[in-house]
This record gives structure tokens, C-alpha cells and sequence, in this order.
């Protein structure tokens, strides 16, 4: 996998689909896409979460069972009929989407929204951050992000993934005033 790269597959579920079942889907993608990047076998990837903040058996997605998969970084949305997972060799990412027909929470675009929640998914604090402490600006490469009073900064993408979704992408920058790691390459599969 080259460097600055993030491999997203968008893999369809059942919208009425309960929690844990939709939950199982992202984590079962997340295990393939892992497995195609590493050459591990699937079987051996194990896909855990635990909060940050609580402790509590969610949150950010972490791979491991086989030593192909030290380094590697990975997010999980979901967005109506889809479950969208990303995976990373460079840096913690995240990556939100949601339905188009979805109304954003008051102030802010869906598009502006899947931004802020793919920084803090990024940050691995979530919503346990304020939302309204997201900043963005552009530069040089296209947009920066920052949890405003912290100094963590994190490059952010909008992912195409079809009409109907939303979606971006954030990773953030270990170097932020290197110049270096100023770009993500999105790589899409269509399937895992």
C-alpha cells in the first residue's frame, strides 16, 4: 500500500438491520479489506473497539491477530443501506457518511457535518468532543481541520462513494508543519 494512501469500500446492509447486525457487517468488511490490503488471511484478523472515554465496547476500530497488520489504521460509517470502511497504513483516520436525505444538525451542511464527525472519528474521541470545537480551513493542499485549542491537525477529503451519500475522509497529521503527508490518495475497491 503506497504512503498517503486510504483504501474506502462502501458495502451495502439491510437499512432495517438492527445495531449489532449492522455492526457485525462493518467489522466483517473492515476484516476482508484488511486481509486484501496485508495478504493475511481473513480468518486471522480480529476487529475490536474500545471507548476512550468509557471504556465501553465501541469506538474507534483496531485490527489485529497477525503481525501484516501492526500499522494499519481503520474507520467504519454507516449510512443508511451502506456500511463504508477505510484503511490506513499512515496515521489515525476517519471517515463518516450518511444518507443524502438526511438532515444535518442545525448550522452546518451534511456535508459540513460528515467533515467534523470524520475529525473527531480521527481524533478517537467521537462526539465526546463538542462538534462546534471543529475548525477548517484551506491551503496549499485542500482543507486542514483542527479541534479548536488543541494543536493536533488533521487533512480532510470529501470521498465520492455515489449520489446518495455523503462522505469524507480525515487523517491526521503526525508532521503537521513538515509539508510532508499534505495529501490523501483515496482508493476505492467496489467490493470486499
Amino acid at each position: 500500500m503506497q504512503p498517503d494512501a486510504v483504501v474506502v469500500a462502501r458495502v451495502p446492509v439491510d437499512p432495517s438491520a438492527d445495531r449489532p447486525a449492522r455492526t457485525a457487517a462493518g467489522r466483517d468488511a473492515l476484516r476482508a479489506l484488511a486481509a486484501e490490503i496485508t495478504g493475511a488471511d481473513p480468518a486471522d484478523v480480529t476487529v475490536r473497539a474500545r471507548c476512550a472515554t468509557c471504556g465501553g465496547p465501541h469506538g474507534r476500530p483496531m485490527l489485529g491477530g497477525s503481525r501484516a497488520l501492526d500499522g494499519l489504521h481503520a474507520s467504519v460509517a454507516h449510512a443508511g443501506d451502506a456500511v463504508v470502511v477505510a484503511v490506513s497504513t499512515d496515521g489515525p483516520i476517519g471517515i463518516d457518511a450518511e444518507p443524502r436525505g438526511r438532515e444535518a444538525p442545525a448550522g452546518v451542511t451534511l456535508a459540513g457535518w460528515v467533515r467534523i464527525e470524520a475529525v473527531l472519528k480521527a481524533d478517537g474521541r467521537g462526539l465526546a468532543v463538542d462538534p462546534a470545537r471543529v475548525r477548517f480551513a484551506d491551503d496549499e493542499h485542500g482543507i486542514v481541520a483542527w479541534i479548536e485549542g488543541e494543536a493536533a491537525r488533521y487533512r480532510v477529503v470529501d470521498v465520492e462513494l455515489g449520489s446518495d451519500v455523503a462522505a469524507a475522509l480525515a487523517r491526521r497529521e503526525i508532521m503537521p508543519t513538515a509539508g510532508s503527508r499534505s495529501r490523501i490518495d483515496v482508493i476505492h475497491r467496489p467490493k470486499v
